[in-house]
């Protein structure tokens, strides 16, 4: 958010208080005023970080991953015949493998497990 913006947003609380009414002038004056800077701050911002790309692309995919509205989740396992795999085979599975990079961290990690 820009320092403009923020000055509006402010003031458009200030207003509000004042006059505890949404439909009153001076509070829909100050709400459009508010509402217009901000769009414009995204604005300004979004094409900051695409022009940015190329040197930060960090910011920009954190940005872009925030905004999105479906999670990246991992889907269910399945078998050669097609059915699902259960938590507990998978735990096994996962432990076996831990136990042959690193023997040492397996207790801790099988307790935090159960």
């Amino acid at each position: 958010m820009s320092h403009k913006a923020l000055k509006l947003v402010k003031k458009k609380n200030r207003v509000y208080s004042k006059y505890r009414d949404k439909g009153h002038p001076a509070v829909k004056r100050a709400n459009k005023t508010a509402a217009t800077e901000l769009r414009k701050a995204k604005r300004k911002f979004e094409k900051k970080l695409a022009e940015n790309i190329k040197l930060d692309k960090k910011s920009f995919y954190a940005y872009s991953r925030a905004k999105s509205k479906t999670k990246a989740q991992i889907g269910t396992l399945l078998t050669s015949d097609g059915s699902q795999v259960d938590d507990e085979l998978l735990l096994n599975v996962s432990i076996s493998i831990l136990l042959q990079f690193s023997p040492g961290i397996i207790c801790y990690l099988y307790v935090q497990f159960l």
